[in-house]
């Protein structure tokens, strides 16, 4: 959560002057706050968790907020080591789980390729950005960004 961070859209943009889409007072308050540099955990200061992820994924779907999908994996340096056996267990295993639910087993190969292989941080970086964008584009988003934070927090754990 502490790496999860969202920015506006173009259409997200646009609608601040527009009110066009409809949005309740709340929902249009957080687009307003949502800078791309904010992190889920900085906007949980602003309403509890459990009323925050309903308005979250709301402006996702009207197409007004993506994830920031840099930011939200913490940008690692190039040359940081992988973290330790058992966390990169605990990172495959998250990735597995959502390539056989919801991608029906297609990321397979890029696990065994690149994930396996991986020798450092960036490239461990590398590839869960390609699973968000896979599961993003499969209309999974929300699970996406759930799992992404999850991640960051085993490697930032690590540190």
């Amino acid at each position: 959560m502490e790496f999860t961070i969202y920015q506006k859209t173009p259409a997200g943009v646009q609608e601040i002057s527009a009110r066009s889409a409809g949005l309740s007072f709340r929902e249009r308050q957080l687009l307003i706050v949502i800078d791309g540099q904010m992190s889920l955990a900085e906007l949980t200061g602003l309403m509890p968790i459990a009323d925050l992820m309903p308005r979250i994924e709301k402006l996702q779907q009207a197409g007004l907020i993506i994830l920031n999908v840099a930011s939200s994996a913490a940008q690692p340096a190039a040359d940081r080591p992988l973290p330790s056996a058992e966390i990169l267990a605990e990172i495959r295993s998250i990735l597995q789980q959502g390539n056989m639910l919801y991608l029906g087993g297609g990321f397979t190969t890029i696990l065994q390729t690149q994930f396996d292989r991986a020798s450092k941080l960036q490239e461990l970086h590398n590839v869960i950005v390609q699973w968000n964008e896979a599961l993003h584009e499969q209309g999974k988003s929300r699970y996406a960004e759930q799992q992404v934070a999850q991640m960051a927090q085993l490697i930032r754990f690590q540190r």
